[in-house]
């Protein structure tokens, strides 16, 4: 019963700092810190989902690096 109290109580802190602060579940850094948290801790594939849909796409989306950036004699490999 405790989990589920807590499950609840967390779940509406994360709305309501989703509705005061919606910029903060747009940036990429804490999309990508959220998700190296949930690789390492489990948690339900139904609290996972919950989590992703509190981040925009905009968060969501890989970063695409401009082929000008990339130099010739460097692989793609090196670049991730």
């Amino acid at each position: 019963m405790p989990g589920v109290i807590l499950y609840r109580e967390c779940k509406s802190k994360l709305d309501h700092i989703r509705r005061e602060n919606s910029d903060v579940f747009s940036k990429r850094s804490l999309f990508v810190d959220v998700m190296r948290i949930m690789e390492v801790y489990n948690f339900k594939l139904s609290v996972r989902r919950e989590i992703l849909a509190l981040f925009s796409e905009t968060a969501k989306q890989r970063p695409v690096t401009p082929v000008s950036s990339i130099s010739c004699g460097e692989s793609f490999s090196e670049r991730q």
